[in-house]
């Protein structure tokens, strides 16, 4: 029921009249909160090619031991998988590695049209990347990179150590390979001053379905059982290798025809 006393509309417009003060002391700032906006807004439009830039150029240093890691572009992460997540879709990956520590993958880490690049920090023994393995009732799976699409790994001055099985009683299923992908696209893994590891029958990459597989070799060691690409039966691979020592029964190719679905110089 609206009040129509004297009183009543006494009270009702000096309740306007302090409703009006009020947002006339606020108009100010809010005046000032729409031009800093504006003048932000300008400001990211102006250095819009600057900011793509740094953001797909997503540069980290991994410490699996650092207290603190602060997680952020520039900054630090205990864990390779965490810092390619963190790294947006498409960017160029740099993961500084510091010398003589030991890097795990225990997880299959997706690569969602990311390209990566890992590289040593620091003066000392090479960073070693040991991959994981699990096994489930019926096989043993090496855990590794997930790719998508097209994507790209360069190792420079990084050990890779392959994992022996987690159930020696099981054998490996079809994810056996560090790099691991789907039926199409293509796929570059590239290779240098790096020592790789394994004893049974891994590979650095597969050749699948409809895929195209590159692997470059320079300066590398392939040490043990195991094979520049592996799962010939489908897909299309490139092996190009210099200064390449393969011993204790490593092996460039699994399978496959040379000239028919693969090369190799």
């Amino acid at each position: 029921m609206v009040e129509t006393t004297y009183e009543a509309q006494v009270r009702q417009i000096a309740a306007f009249d302090d409703l009006l003060d009020y947002f006339q002391a606020q108009k100010p700032r809010w005046d000032g909160d729409v031009a800093s906006a504006q003048a932000a807004y300008a400001a990211l439009s102006s250095n819009l090619k600057n900011v793509v830039k740094n953001e797909m150029n997503f540069s980290v240093e991994i410490d699996p031991d650092a207290a603190n890691p602060s997680e952020i572009t520039g900054g630090v992460f205990n864990y390779i998988g965490d810092a390619i997540d963190a790294a947006p879709r498409g960017a160029l990956v740099t993961l500084n590695l510091l010398a003589g520590k030991e890097h795990t993958v225990d997880r299959g880490i997706s690569l969602l049209g990311r390209q990566l690049y890992f590289k040593q920090k620091g003066v000392g023994d090479r960073p070693v990347l040991k991959i994981g393995a699990i096994s489930d009732e019926n096989f043993n799976h090496m855990r590794g990179f997930d790719t998508l699409g097209s994507e790209s790994l360069t190792f420079h001055n990084i050990d890779i150590q392959f994992p022996e099985k987690n159930d020696p009683a099981l054998p490996w299923s079809s994810l056996r390979s560090l790099v691991r992908y789907t039926s199409v696209g293509t796929r570059i893994v590239s290779l240098t001053s790096c020592d790789i590891t394994g004893i049974d029958n891994q590979s650095i990459a597969s050749s699948v379905g409809a895929g195209i597989s590159i692997v470059s070799l320079n300066n590398t060691v392939m040490d043990g059982a195991i094979y520049a690409v592996s799962s010939m039966s489908s897909g299309v691979a490139l092996i190009s290798k210099l200064s390449l020592t393969l011993q204790n029964g490593a092996g460039l190719n699994e399978g496959g025809t040379l000239g028919t679905n693969y090369l190799m110089n």
